[in-house]
């Protein structure tokens, strides 16, 4: 008598970002870490500091709304 194998595949949790984007967990924190800045630095009015952070978390993650969104919400 044989014995049968069977032969799972191995599943892994990516986080909706990843998915999405296919971006890497390291690349969203720092995104995050951005995006909350440039969240406080609108609060404060402080448009052009705002707007760095914003361009900075852009170049690491080019198509999250959220980033595009703020974005617009800054007076130039």
């Amino acid at each position: 008598m044989q014995d049968i194998i069977y032969i799972t595949p191995v599943m892994t949790r990516l986080g909706l970002r990843q998915r999405l984007f296919g971006v890497s967990e390291q690349i969203t924190s720092e995104t995050d870490r951005l995006f909350h800045q440039a969240r406080q630095y609108t609060e404060a009015k402080d448009w052009p500091e705002a707007l760095s952070a914003l361009t900075n978390a852009l170049t690491r993650e080019p198509c999250n709304p959220s980033i595009h969104c703020l974005i617009g919400d800054c007076p130039r």
